[in-house]
């Protein structure tokens, strides 16, 4: 080797000297691929014919002056050649699994040695690299790893896979993680194996982490130094870690959501296809995950279509027992009309037709709020915000229930001013009122007085909507207040009506960018307040 000379310009392939036939027939016809490369930032100044064959080259020259890292596949440039630099300068041989990939863009699975050599005051690493095709000699461990998890699933098997995972390399810890929030760098262990047994799940950052480079894709090995190489990782310098190796788990749309960690608290010897064996159970570990999140989703599914049933035929009971007292009210009236209405006087007549049209008006309500809570349900409320004069809106409303108003001597009083708008979907407020104004005169008893104000504030107007009716205990208020549209169980599990109509406000009044409120006490009348956003203009 003492003849063996590197030119000064890297772009001429090296040349042996003629004393040298032997040696470089040896280099040129060796089974093993072989590169020189330039010991001071690792490019190739030579390869043997092996190397062209095995990289899918042209000829040498496409090969010749190419950065080494280039031809790796497993991982970036900057973390190997941190680890080969220390290794290589201790005057040691190197030696690693990895994949590659070829000029034609093929993957392939191998192993590599560099050896750092002095040629003529020069430094030259001599770098190996040889295809693995048998993965025989990893039988032992891959059929023990299958043979002991093939019957299982779910979280058995990712209990059962890290514990032989960490057996079978020798390490003393073995965890599955999973991604929980990409911009925070957060992970979480779904199943963390220790020499001592399964340890509890803990959430932990992985940016500027070894776990860093293996969600970027990578089957990651640092044998030793971990601390040094990461001093800002808590979770390896809280367990003391040294050496580290990892496979990234892919979900269904091959993107990296995990990943498989070996570690240990002493230097680690990679074994034989070790990088190999991890991304086949990486592989089977997220099939694995998907299947139990995709079975979780089912299940979450089957419960909310059960409890969606169940609520469904609470709710149509509570809609025809509300319904039947307004149709009992309108058959029967209309019924004595039809055959006696000869032996009835004028007034009575008109009593009777009023009765029938505050049947009716109740029942269109209701029928009005089951739209209504379905397009909730449905989730195909479009919000059309205009301009709406609150005085207008309300005046109709109390004019649609004036009749029955009447019938209980109630007095009604609008207060609110025809400047005062609001911005709104109108029909949504149309809604609020009717609901609101509805439940004032049904729960408050002859004699008995409601008004409506209305006051700027800020950004937002103010409504109050008082009445001298029978009020509402604080139970009740706390249940309209807390209870969403999409979970009625609570509202309607006495199977009666009272509060579904302030429940729809409610889910209004939000939409709408309001708020509501109550006061109540029993017996002395309630006072609903809720906002809607001030509007300058009609």
């Amino acid at each position: 080797m003492r003849n063996f000379k590197i030119h000064k310009d890297r772009s001429e392939v090296h040349k042996f000297k003629s004393t040298d036939i032997l040696f470089q027939a040896v280099f040129n016809d060796s089974p093993e691929a072989i590169f020189l490369l330039d010991g001071n930032d690792f490019r190739i100044i030579d390869c043997n014919r092996t190397a062209v064959e095995l990289f899918q080259a042209d000829s040498k020259a496409n090969l010749v002056n190419l950065q080494s890292f280039q031809l790796y596949d497993s991982e970036p440039a900057e973390f190997s050649k941190e680890i080969i630099i220390r290794e290589i300068n201790k005057g040691g041989e190197y030696k690693q699994e990895l994949t590659f990939r070829t000029l034609k863009e093929n993957i392939f699975w191998g192993s590599i040695s560099k050896k750092k050599v002095q040629l003529d005051g020069q430094m030259i690493i001599i770098l190996r690299i040889k295809r693995i095709i048998e993965y025989i000699k990893a039988a032992e461990t891959m059929a023990t790893l299958i043979k002991n998890t093939s019957k299982l699933t779910g979280e058995p098997y990712l209990k059962k896979l890290t514990e032989l995972l960490a057996n079978a390399f020798e390490t003393k810890y073995s965890y599955i993680a999973k991604i929980l929030d990409n911009k925070k760098y957060q992970a979480e262990t779904i199943k963390f194996w220790s020499g001592n047994g399964e340890k509890n799940n803990i959430v932990f950052n992985y940016n500027e982490t070894p776990c860093a480079n293996v969600l970027k894709g990578y089957i990651t090995f640092y044998p030793q130094n971990l601390q040094e190489m990461f001093p800002g990782d808590q979770l390896i310098a809280g367990m003391g870690i040294e050496s580290f190796i990892g496979a990234p788990i892919y979900n269904n749309h091959e993107k990296p959501m995990g990943m498989l960690v070996l570690m240990d608290d002493k230097p680690m010897q990679e074994k034989p296809n070790s990088r190999y064996i991890l991304s086949i159970f990486a592989s089977r570990a997220g099939a694995e995950l998907e299947r139990m999140h995709a079975e979780e989703l089912l299940r979450q599914q089957t419960q909310e279509l059960m409890k969606l049933n169940v609520m469904k035929d609470k709710f149509l009971k509570v809609t025809a027992h509300d319904l039947k007292s307004p149709f009992n009210a309108i058959m029967g009236f209309s019924e004595l009309l039809r055959k006696e209405i000869k032996h009835y006087n004028k007034k009575t007549i008109q009593d009777m037709v009023n009765i029938i049209d505050d049947s009716v008006k109740e029942s269109c309500t209701i029928l009005e709020n089951l739209t209504a809570w379905s397009k909730i349900q449905r989730d195909v409320l479009t919000y059309k915000p205009v301009n709406i004069d609150l005085k207008k809106i309300s005046d109709y409303q109390i004019n649609y229930f004036k009749s029955y108003a009447s019938r209980k001597s109630l007095q009604i009083t609008n207060n609110i001013k025809k400047e005062i708008l609001v911005s709104g979907d109108n029909e949504m407020v149309n809604t609020i009122f009717r609901n609101l104004i509805s439940n004032a005169v049904k729960f408050t008893d002859k004699n008995g007085k409601i008004s409506i104000n209305a006051s700027r504030n800020d950004e937002s107007v103010e409504i109050v909507i008082q009445d001298t009716g029978t009020g509402m205990t604080k139970k009740e208020i706390k249940k309209i207040q807390t209870t969403e549209t999409s979970n009625l169980n609570s509202c309607i599990k006495n199977e009666n009506g009272s509060g579904f109509g302030l429940i729809i406000c409610k889910e209004f009044i939000e939409k709408n960018n309001g708020r509501i409120w109550f006061e109540s006490e029993t017996g002395k009348g309630t006072r609903v307040y809720f906002t809607l956003p001030f509007a300058n203009t009609i």
